[in-house]
């Protein structure tokens, strides 16, 4: 048991005097038992729970009893594909899910405020740990972590206050199903020396900005992977149809992840993919991903865009 450790951690107790709650600074010294079964919360935010798979992973690998993960329906996919090995219950599941599973302690990955504090109120946790110090009696023990920490850093800073060790993590496509999924979009229309921009925008106006100005730098020669698509143009591949494990290959093979933030975004974090965000993009990357900001005029987009591409 470590010993002597002066954390950033808060455990709310009772004021025997007033009988009113109130934070008490404690020195944590491991006293989280091992053998406790485990819920985890990730981020509600599909692109923080991404990079927070890091996080997730060491969690499960510490802990022994049993243990769940509840996010965002997106997610399940991501599960299947990674066979980590934790059961994975989509967010809108949860009440029902509670009902008939119990848990020692759970642990909510969001950022405050979180709005999981709801699902939990009256669960027979033991141990309920969160980031947010507003939310007493639902969270027993509080995390205070930096909030200009990165997705993925934060969380795993908030495991690093309670002595949990940080498993390396990697999410990897085998070069068999890049290989296979390569073939897959050369006999959908792509030319291996166009160059594959992963183009995940929602919105029409910067969708058709976007695909107008990269057209223009390469002087038309590229392919767009799209997964919304009314009416698909030559140089588009439509991949929405594909498996999961084809749609992350062909994201490991482009050269370029465009988009608006969410759960593509914390893919191509995690590839270490070169990116390009229309302003207003709600974005938490890791320290040190190589993205620029769409501008939609031509002297700035060729600027950002040469820089980005030689970092």
């Amino acid at each position: 048991m470590a010993m002597g450790i002066s954390l950033k951690a808060f455990l709310f107790q009772s004021d025997r005097k007033t009988r009113a709650s109130r934070p008490v600074e404690i020195r944590f010294c491991g006293g989280l038992s091992r053998d406790a079964s485990l819920l985890i919360a990730l981020p509600i935010d599909a692109g923080e729970a991404v990079l927070s798979l890091r996080a997730m992973d060491s969690l499960t690998r510490y802990f022994r009893g049993e243990k769940a993960v509840v996010g965002d329906s997106s997610l399940g996919e991501l599960f299947s594909y990674t066979r980590l090995d934790i059961e994975f219950c989509p967010l809108q599941d949860l009440p029902s899910f509670l009902k008939e599973r119990k848990f020692d302690l759970f642990w909510d990955l969001n950022r405050p405020p979180s709005p999981i504090w709801k699902y939990i109120t009256g669960s027979e946790f033991k141990i309920r740990i969160g980031s947010d110090p507003d939310r007493y009696p639902d969270y027993n023990v509080i995390t205070e972590v930096d909030p200009g920490r990165p997705g993925g850093e934060y969380q795993e800073e908030a495991l690093r206050m309670l002595l949990i060790p940080i498993n390396p993590f990697v999410l990897r496509v085998s070069e068999d199903l890049r290989r296979k999924t390569w073939d897959k979009l050369l006999y959908k229309g792509h030319d291996s020396d166009r160059v594959l921009v992963f183009l995940d925008v929602a919105d029409p106006r910067n969708y058709s900005l976007v695909k107008h100005y990269l057209l223009g730098f390469f002087k038309g020669s590229v392919t767009f992977l799209v997964m919304r698509v009314s009416r698909r143009t030559s140089e588009e591949i439509d991949i929405g149809g594909f498996e999961f494990g084809e749609r992350l290959a062909a994201l490991s093979l482009s050269d370029l992840y465009v988009g608006e933030g969410g759960f593509y975004s914390g893919l191509a974090a995690q590839l270490k993919i070169p990116q390009m965000y229309i302003p207003g993009s709600k974005l938490s990357l890791p320290a040190g991903t190589h993205f620029v900001y769409f501008e939609p005029d031509e002297e700035g987009f060729s600027r950002d865009f040469k820089e980005l591409l030689s970092s």
